[in-house]
This record gives C-alpha cells, structure tokens and sequence, in this order.
C-alpha cells in the first residue's frame, strides 16, 4: 500500500534539498514548483527558491495547488479557477471577473504574470505589461480524464517562457498540450511532434 505523509520534511532533508537549490539554479534556465501539499514544499524551499533565482536571473513558476499566498514574488502563479476563488473570497464567473481576478493575482503575490486555468472554459492569463487575455479550451470535445492538464499546461508554459518565448505563445502551447493530456487517461506526457 502506497501512503503519502503530509508532514513537512525533517531539518536535515530540508537543509538538503535548499543546498540542491542552491547548487543547481545558477545552472538552469527555469525554476517550476508545484506544490502538492506533501510536506517537501516548506516555506524554507520557497524562500531559497525565490532567492537563488532572484540571484541569477532564473525564472520562476509555480503550481499553486490552491495554496497561492505561499509564493509571494514568483514571476508566474498558476492556478484553477476554484483556488483563485478560495484566494480571493468570491466566485468568478465572467471574463471580466476574471481579468479582475488576474490583476489582483499579480499585485497580492507581487507576481509578474499569472494564469487560471478554467476547465471547459479554457484559461486567462496576464501578461508582465498588464495585458489580459482569455482563450478557449483547445479541446472540449474528446476529453476523456484531466489528471495531469494542469501539470501539462504549467511544464509546458514553463519551457516555454524559458525558451524565450512571450506569456501569450506560451499560454497557447501549454492550452494546446493541456488538450491533448485530455484526450487520455490517467497523467500521461504530450509529445512535443503532439502540440507543434
């Protein structure tokens, strides 16, 4: 039997793992933390994180899993639709409660740009120069499990980003590889020949 422990990780391991962080940033183009509330995420990874890639000019996304105030000063926050919500202690049903939404992501979280996830109603994502825009979800028709869409997107705008590309081609590659994780079950990887 498989069981996970929620318990943050011991002042060794933790210790570790931020001199890993530390050892490894200046070598990488991009950071991604996604957080599945499984006690390796402490509050002392994000903050050497968000510090050794401050340092070197590395990139930072994170994959909230609900718990956003956690990653003040990343430069992209991700998030569905329901943990924007719960952050922000409304519902959002319209583009424009949305865009509302994604400014007060970036200016709480002192975040650079920031994207929601909106199931069957596709994503919104704001840009660094404030810009907002929505698209419509690549497939709405053949979607058989969404384990793994949000992982999907969030890798894929990542590389993306880091590749230097601009948030709005990125947001389009991870919404279209999102659409085709979809398309199978379980939390499969898309193939780049998939989404190109």
């Amino acid at each position: 039997m498989d069981r996970l422990s929620r318990e943050p990780v011991s002042g060794d391991r933790e210790r570790h793992l931020c001199d890993r962080i530390a050892t490894l940033t200046p070598g990488v183009d991009a950071v991604l933390v996604s957080d599945y509330r499984l006690g390796v995420v402490t509050p002392a990874v994000v903050a050497t994180v968000r510090e050794e890639a401050r340092r070197h000019g590395v990139l930072t996304t994170v994959d909230t899993q609900g718990n956003l105030a956690a990653f003040r000063g990343f430069d992209l926050v991700r998030c569905n639709a329901q943990e924007a919500a719960g952050y922000l202690g409304r519902a959002l049903h319209t583009d424009g409660d949305f865009e509302e939404a994604l400014r007060e992501l970036v200016a709480g979280l002192d975040a650079r740009m920031a994207l929601i996830s909106r199931g069957a109603s596709g994503l919104s994502f704001i840009t660094p120069e404030g810009e907002v825009r929505h698209l419509p979800a690549s497939n709405r028709t053949q979607v058989f499990d969404v384990t793994g869409a949000g992982d999907t997107l969030i890798a894929v705008v990542t590389l993306a980003l880091a590749a230097g590309m601009d948030l709005p081609t990125a947001a389009a590659l991870g919404n279209r590889a999102a659409g085709v994780a979809v398309t199978r079950l379980g939390n499969v990887a898309v193939r780049s020949d998939e989404v190109l």
